[in-house]
């Protein structure tokens, strides 16, 4: 099973560059794009970064926000991803802290002018486990290549899905993170429970996890190593 981490856009570009620097063990990268739609470094400018400046060779998976932008710049953007070796997952995203929402795009149609567009790139959507199992089911009939899973609890939620396509995010909870994680209100794990955590999903089918530690991107390392 491949275990991917999720980048931090940090905007300090000497912490940034630590960071990128620091996760590049781990078998593919996941950049978020403007979470909570609030300002932050474009995930193809780190993804680019990781590319030439890291040699990052692993897995790359782009967030984009579909709220922001119209079917031009989605097929700019694929083009993009083939000359950086991106994938990419659509998400309409939060309403933007500045300006006003483009909205133009559903996650469908995104998936759709991708493939026009004639990409190399796998092209996904985010699945949240919120809802109810014949949504989840009717969401995974979209043609998607893959879903960035969030709210699974665990290897049971899964059970009678196609899990070769699922990336369950899987949200690291720690002392210097704890506020972070109580207003997001999702499911987590310890550090001492994620080996067991990531070996119940590997029974179960899953391919790859997706680490996520909000606000403390420095105990991804101490999770690479425990599980490693």
């Amino acid at each position: 099973m491949e275990v991917y981490a999720e980048v931090d856009p940090l905007s300090n570009e000497g912490k940034l560059s630590e960071e990128l620097r620091s996760l590049k063990a781990f078998d593919g990268l996941d950049v978020p794009h403007s979470p909570l739609g609030l300002p932050s470094v474009l995930p193809l400018a780190i993804s680019a970064r990781l590319r030439y400046g890291e040699n990052y060779e692993g897995r790359l998976i782009i967030n984009q926000r579909l709220a922001d932008v119209n079917e031009l710049y989605i097929r700019s953007l694929m083009l993009t991803s083939d000359v950086l070796k991106l994938d990419v997952a659509f998400t309409v995203g939060d309403v933007p802290k500045f300006g006003q929402p483009v909205s133009q795009l559903d996650s469908e149609s995104a998936i759709r002018i991708a493939r026009e567009q004639g990409t190399k790139a796998k092209v996904g959507l985010f699945l949240s486990f919120r809802y109810p199992r014949e949504m989840i089911r009717e969401r995974m009939r979209c043609g998607a290549d893959f879903f960035l899973a969030m709210r699974v609890r665990g290897a049971a939620d899964l059970e009678g899905l196609d899990t070769s396509l699922l990336t369950p995010y899987v949200i690291i909870s720690t002392d210097k993170n704890k506020d972070i994680i109580r207003r997001i209100d999702q499911p987590t794990v310890t550090l001492n429970k994620l080996k067991d955590h990531l070996a119940e999903f590997e029974s179960s089918g899953i391919k790859s996890v997706l680490l996520s530690c909000p606000g403390d991107w420095r105990s991804l390392n101490e999770a690479f190593r425990l599980i490693r």
